[in-house]
């Protein structure tokens, strides 16, 4: 059970993150994101497991952070996973999470997310869902499921290959009940102590180490891999894809996902980016929602000043693809300006 009651006998939310110096930052969107949809009547506690240089400008603002009921706890850690380097194509800190149950031992119950989501309903009905049982629940990948089900190609080893064949030989996922049952891990509901009893850390690091640049999604296909069957699935909301936003995507998905893309598109819950990032690509399908969190965030002169080249090919490519003529026209002016200056200098 978890060791942090409040006076009032009520048990904070636990939130996680695990991140690298490159991510860090992201997480005050999280944050703030957080804060402006908790119930005050229950505090959380977002604990952010960093594995990167202690001088980061961001460090001070995330110790600092109170808002609302929520604050942040910063654990900085040596990567146990560094040794593995990059795996098809990630990096070895995306295993970092693996290493929630054994960092916050005081706790029983945590909601792991990544950094590039926001959180846009009170987490309280997440926190408190029923596990059954399982250590772990997560959202059925619908991306992913829809590769496996429908034809669909995964990178691996350094080449793509069916995403079907995959699931069976890599992943031991045969029937078509296990690979609808395949999870998008960027949001997890923790059991930590059942984690920890069955050595979570240990077990994924050893099979990461054992499979490398066959697992496609890394620490996803490992947790796939390695909790099958133990995997609660979760209300879809928790984890929604911008894909979801856009009703012409039902007919692409297989039959028995319309119903989870549909609860998407109209729910709240968690809003995640796992493909494009809002932050290099602004116009993009929920692109807002994330803005909306990001300003006051502390986060904006930081993406102003990293992302703006980013910004600017962005809405070039929207401008072509929605005014051919006027960008073809606009690109021969900008062509002669140009010409013109250096013809002057």
């Amino acid at each position: 059970m978890d060791a942090t009651v409040d006076a009032l006998g009520v048990r904070p939310i636990i939130a996680a993150s695990a991140v690298d110096e490159g991510y860090l930052p992201f997480a005050l969107v999280v944050a703030n994101s957080i804060a402006k949809t908790t119930s005050r009547r229950r505090p959380v506690e977002y604990h952010i497991i960093y594995c990167g240089p202690p001088e980061h400008w961001a460090i001070p603002k995330l110790e600092a952070f109170r808002r609302r009921g929520v604050q942040v706890v910063l654990h900085r850690l040596p990567n146990p996973f560094a040794d593995l380097g990059e795996i098809n194509g990630f990096p070895a800190s995306t295993l970092l999470r693996a290493v929630v149950p054994e960092v916050l031992t005081n706790h029983g119950r945590a909601i792991y997310v990544d950094v590039d989501l926001v959180v846009e309903d009170d987490l309280g009905e997440l926190f408190d869902a029923d596990l059954c049982g399982n250590p772990m629940g997560a959202v059925q990948c619908v991306l992913t499921i829809t590769a496996a089900l429908m034809n669909g190609r995964t990178w691996t080893v350094g080449r793509w290959g069916p995403t079907d064949t995959y699931f069976e030989q890599e992943l031991d996922l045969t029937s078509r009940e296990q690979k609808l049952g395949y999870v998008q891990c960027a949001v997890q509901l923790l059991d930590l102590e059942r984690l920890r009893a069955m050595r979570y850390s240990e077990a994924m690091g050893s099979l990461a180490r054992q499979m490398r640049d066959r697992l496609g999604f890394v620490d996803q296909c490992a947790t796939n891999k390695l909790l099958t069957g133990r995997l609660r699935l979760l209300d879809a909301r928790w984890n929604i894809a911008p894909f979801a936003l856009e009703v012409e995507h039902e007919a692409l998905v297989p039959p028995e996902l319309v119903k989870v893309l549909r609860h998407q598109a109209r729910a709240r819950g968690i809003l995640h980016f796992g493909g494009q990032k809002p932050w290099r690509h602004p116009t993009m399908p929920g692109g807002r929602r994330w803005w909306k969190n990001a300003i006051g965030s502390g986060i904006f002169g930081y993406i102003v000043t990293r992302e703006g080249r980013h910004w600017r090919n962005a809405i070039a490519e929207e401008a072509q693809r929605r005014y051919p003529r006027g960008y073809q026209a606009l690109r021969r002016i900008y062509r002669l300006v140009d010409g013109v200056r250096h013809w002057w200098q």
